[in-house]
């Protein structure tokens, strides 16, 4: 019973503060720099989103509910796509344990945070490993991001991406061959 009530309150809490989101300035999401490293047959790819979770987006963490953050990877070599992946970082706050529980699929691992800014720090990080084959040549590495909506009990979809204004993060750039490089 507690917990229907409380899945209520967090509901008409989000309603509301979705509808002053509309008015807010919202986010310019973007990735930092790509920082990449050859390792004898593999390759690791590593970034974080930056200037993407300041305005409103405490009150959407905190709401009980997964947020879901997708990511689409795509490495060339040439003209050849050498591996495609789409993967997500998901967090859920427990209102009840007060902490973060943070699923970073690429990396496979779950990360439990109680504080709000070490979850920001967590969630952000993309440090992608590709193991497979690749030539001697410079890869072009493509990554983008978007939120995904979310669905309240209230039967209603609130399109997170408006906190991004509507524009999803994405760098593109190759990165060379030389291992001396990085």
């Amino acid at each position: 019973m507690f917990g229907a009530l409380a899945s209520k309150a967090l509901t008409s809490i989000m309603a509301f503060g979705m509808m002053i989101f509309t008015s807010t300035e919202g986010n310019k999401a973007e990735f930092s720099s790509l920082q990449a490293q050859y390792l004898n047959d593999g390759l690791v790819i590593q970034t974080s989103l930056v200037n993407s979770f300041e305005h409103d987006f405490q009150q959407v963490f905190k709401s009980g509910k997964p947020i879901i953050i997708d990511f689409e990877l795509e490495l060339h070599q040439g003209n050849n796509l050498l591996h495609k992946e789409n993967f997500t970082h998901t967090v859920t706050y427990d209102p009840m344990q007060q902490n973060f529980k943070i699923e970073l699929q690429e990396q496979e691992d779950i990360i439990l945070e109680d504080s709000y800014n070490a979850m920001l720090e967590q969630v952000s990080q993309i440090k992608y490993q590709y193991w497979g084959e690749m030539d001697n040549k410079p890869v072009k590495v493509k990554l983008q991001g978007s939120l995904r909506k979310l669905h309240l009990a209230s039967e209603k979809d609130y399109n997170l991406m408006i906190l991004w204004k509507y524009r999803k993060p994405t760098i593109d750039q190759e990165i060379g061959y030389n291992k001396n490089e990085f």
